[in-house]
């Protein structure tokens, strides 16, 4: 009997949290949250701000009206963007570079990638082009690292951590 209230007692202790376990636990959901929080606002879908149809040609496209392809954000006049089978060249216009695969160019060619694959685009400033099929319609995919969701970056709301 005394042994076994002893092995209880010994069995009990051993569970208890570290003096500093709770804080650990603290910080960790914390920097869960940022992590979270980083992620979500930087998530492309809530940047995309336009999709238009692309046809097998060059489209001039740029915020200006004048262009083939008129774009809700971005310079009055980005440049060229010519559809060939499964690719779209994309061509700045002089002055103008951008970032595609972690390299500064001013000329990109764009794969037309399925509507479920991830997105890898071009990116001009705070503007991004993708080009997507879906339904068989080749579309190019706008983003903005400058939307009004991203901007406003409103912090997520978070129940009080709960110790464990």
């Amino acid at each position: 009997m005394r042994c076994g209230f002893l092995f209880l007692c010994l069995l009990s202790s051993s569970h208890l949290p570290a003096a500093d376990a709770g804080e650990s636990y603290r910080s960790d959901i914390e920097r869960w949250r940022k992590e979270k929080e980083q992620k979500h606002f930087s998530d492309l879908r809530l940047m995309t701000v336009g999709r238009l149809e692309l046809r097998e040609s060059k489209h001039s496209l740029g915020k200006a009206l004048t262009n083939d392809l008129v774009l809700p954000v971005g310079p009055p006049a980005l440049g060229t963007i010519e559809l060939r089978g499964k690719t779209a060249e994309v061509l700045l216009q002089p002055g103008l570079t951008g970032t595609y695969n972690n390299q500064t160019t001013t000329r990109a060619i764009l794969p037309v990638t399925q509507a479920t694959a991830p997105s890898n685009p071009l990116w001009v400033g705070s503007v991004g082009l993708a080009v997507r099929e879906r339904n068989g319609q080749t579309r190019l995919t706008l983003f903005d690292k400058d939307a009004e969701f991203v901007r406003a970056r409103k912090a997520l709301r978070w129940i009080p951590v709960q110790e464990q």
